[in-house]
C-alpha cells in the first residue's frame, strides 16, 4: 500500500493494475521456458518481486520538481576548442550513424547472413531533454551513435567538452582537469556514476527510516 501511495523513493501514478506471475528458482528451467510463445515481456514499466512471486505494472513518475537538461550545462561556443566542431564533410557520417537502418550483413566466419536493423537516434541531441546515458567511448573525434552531439550557439555541430560531461554526471565543472588528456577525462565520467542519484536515493532511505 505505501508503493502505491508514496511510491519507492518517489511518488508514481499506477496507469492499470499489477499483473501478478511467478519464477522458478531453476535458472535452467527459466531460462528453457521463460516468455516460450509470449508476444511481449511480462515485466512492464516497474515491479517487485519476493521469493520469485512478481508484482509489475505500467506507472508514470509523478514528479513535480525541476528537470536539469542537457542545456544547462552546455558551455557558450566561444569556450569550446577548435578540434571539438565538427567539419561540415564529417556530418553525414555522423547522420548516418545516428539514423534508423536495416542491412543485409554476412557473418565473416560462418557466412550467415542476416539483417542488422536498428532505430533512430535524435541528432543533434536536444538541449531542452536530460542527457543521455554517457559511455565511455564519449571522447575521440571520430563519428559514433553513442556520442552526443550539439549544436551551439554558433549554429555549428559539435561534440561535448570534458568540463560538460563533468557536470553531466553531477560532479563540478573541471572536476577531471587534472592534467590528463580530454580523452581520459571523458573515460572517466563515462566509468563515473551520475553521483547525485545516490545522494537522493540515500535522502529517500533516510527519511523512511526515520518515519
Amino acid at each position: 500500500k505505501t508503493a502505491e501511495s508514496e511510491g519507492l523513493l518517489s511518488v508514481f501514478e499506477e496507469l492499470n493494475e499489477a499483473d501478478e506471475f511467478t519464477i522458478s528458482a531453476d535458472p535452467y528451467y527459466e531460462t528453457e521456458h521463460f516468455g516460450i510463445g509470449a508476444k511481449t515481456s511480462p515485466f512492464q514499466i516497474a515491479g517487485v518481486m519476493q521469493n520469485g512471486t512478481v508484482l509489475t505494472s505500467k506507472v508514470e513518475p509523478d514528479y513535480r520538481g525541476e528537470f536539469k537538461t542537457l542545456g544547462d550545462v552546455v558551455l557558450p561556443d566561444s569556450e569550446v576548442p577548435e578540434q571539438f566542431f565538427i567539419a561540415p564533410d564529417k556530418v553525414p557520417s555522423w547522420e548516418y550513424l545516428k539514423g534508423a537502418k536495416k542491412e543485409k550483413r554476412i557473418n565473416k566466419t560462418s557466412g550467415f547472413e542476416y539483417f542488422y536493423t536498428e532505430g533512430s537516434m535524435s541528432f543533434p541531441d536536444p538541449l531542452d531533454r536530460p542527457a543521455r546515458t554517457i559511455l565511455t567511448g564519449e571522447g575521440g573525434s571520430g563519428a559514433s551513435r553513442f556520442k552526443h552531439v550539439v549544436v551551439g550557439d554558433s549554429g555549428a555541430y559539435r561534440r561535448l567538452v570534458p568540463d560538460e560531461l563533468d557536470q553531466l554526471q553531477g560532479f563540478p565543472r573541471g572536476w577531471t582537469d587534472t592534467g590528463m588528456s580530454d580523452g581520459n577525462r571523458a573515460f572517466c565520467m563515462g566509468n563515473a556514476l551520475v553521483v547525485g542519484i545516490p545522494h537522493e536515493i540515500g535522502k529517500a532511505i533516510a527519511r523512511r527510516h526515520n518515519q
